[in-house]
């Protein structure tokens, strides 16, 4: 048995101190006696999120899929291989051709230094275009193209959110079409975690003498309750 599992730094496992043994992708393959395949990378968009799982499923077989959405304002650009853009990206060993996911944290950086082409491309975009309503549409469009695709396949799937809304009772921007077609689905926070999740499952790392920690992710309990919430789905 072969789980996938996609999505961003929840997914990834970042800030715990073993990722590989306590994140909840490898709780709820230990579960199944499953393959894990996670494919979880900090700072994803959902547009990198939801490619992962189609190219992934184009070469390969799954038994099961769990998403775990990310914050619906970032997005993917693609960074191209020619010399303007070498010349920049001189001094970023992170520099590769490629899709790049955007965040609004690369206009400036609350976490650290930008490199030059995601700063480039953030600062225009949030500043003159991007806005609610776009997020959702392309959102809610994600969401459904996944859901027809697996079902197509029929790979059971679970679908999970960092948002803390449930979209069926928030008041978004979607056409009826939408709302009569996707799925529900949960969100981590606070849906699944609870309200306390700052305080018991997520302690704020930075004042806990590491001061380059975001202090925003789960901690090993809550990746627990996050892979008993799968199970109970799978």
């Amino acid at each position: 048995m072969k789980i996938l599992f996609s999505g961003d730094s929840f997914t990834y496992g970042d800030e715990l101190s073993n990722r590989e043994k306590d994140r909840f992708s490898r709780l709820v393959s230990d579960h199944f006696h499953a393959e894990e395949i996670n494919l979880g990378t900090n700072g994803s968009s959902n547009d990198k999120i939801v490619r992962n799982v189609f190219e992934h499923l184009s070469l390969w077989d799954v038994d099961a899929v769990v998403i775990q959405f990310s914050e619906i304002k970032r997005f993917d650009v693609y960074q191209h291989n020619d010399p303007a853009i070498l010349i920049k990206n001189a001094v970023d060993p992170l520099y590769n051709e490629g899709w790049v996911s955007i965040a609004p944290a690369n206009i400036g950086g609350e976490f650290g230094e930008v490199d030059h082409f995601r700063k480039s491309r953030a600062i225009p975009y949030y500043k003159h275009i991007q806005d609610n309503v776009t997020d959702q549409q392309r959102y809610f469009q994600q969401i459904l193209l996944l859901q027809l695709y697996l079902k197509q396949k029929n790979i059971p799937y679970v679908m999970l959110h960092l948002e803390s809304f449930k979209y069926k009772h928030h008041k978004v921007h979607r056409p009826n079409y939408y709302m009569n077609q996707c799925e529900e689905f949960e969100s981590i926070i606070p849906n699944i975690i609870g309200e306390h999740f700052g305080e018991y499952f997520c302690p704020d790392l930075r004042k806990k003498g590491h001061p380059e920690k975001h202090g925003t992710h789960p901690n090993i309990k809550g990746h627990r309750l996050i892979a008993d919430h799968i199970i109970g789905k799978l």
